[in-house]
């Protein structure tokens, strides 16, 4: 199941290679994405540790509100979350199925994010939400991975 942390890899490397420049309509209706050329940009303003807060927590809000009519920013924002999910899959029972668990708990946080109510620290927010409910999962009594043979 690595294959799958290396599938989101590839998914976000030809994601941010084939998106430039950022969809016009991102930028018409969110403006925290104007001044983002394309994801490459966006990546590197969002991992950049002397942006503040407020910019990074501002992308990540645009981006879960474009992502209710375009799915590619909820893709955008596990490609931004990837180094988060590999580091929080380590730590997680189960190893690789719970690291299906975690993705798969991720994009529901994704689709449901409540920016409203929860405006700051969003994509910490959205890691520990998913790995909180992923790791409640897969160690629930009697809980078994898929397998081929299901």
């Amino acid at each position: 199941m690595t294959d799958l942390l290396a599938a989101l890899r590839r998914d976000w490397t030809h994601l941010r290679d084939t998106t430039a420049p950022l969809p016009r309509t991102w930028h018409e209706h969110e403006p925290a994405l104007a001044s983002y050329a394309d994801l490459a940009a966006l990546e590197a303003r969002v991992h950049d540790r002397q942006t503040p807060t407020e910019t990074v927590d501002a992308v990540y809000a645009a981006l879960l509100r474009v992502h209710r009519h375009d799915r590619r920013a909820g893709r955008v924002v596990i490609g931004l979350l990837l180094p988060s999910l590999a580091r929080h899959r380590r730590g997680g029972p189960g190893g690789d199925e719970h690291l299906a668990q975690l993705v798969a708990e991720l994009w529901h946080g994704i689709c449901h994010y409540p920016i409203h109510r929860r405006p700051h620290a969003i994509a910490a927010n959205l890691t520990l939400d998913a790995r909180r409910r992923a790791t409640r999962t897969t160690r629930t009594a009697g809980w078994q991975p898929l397998t081929d043979q299901d």
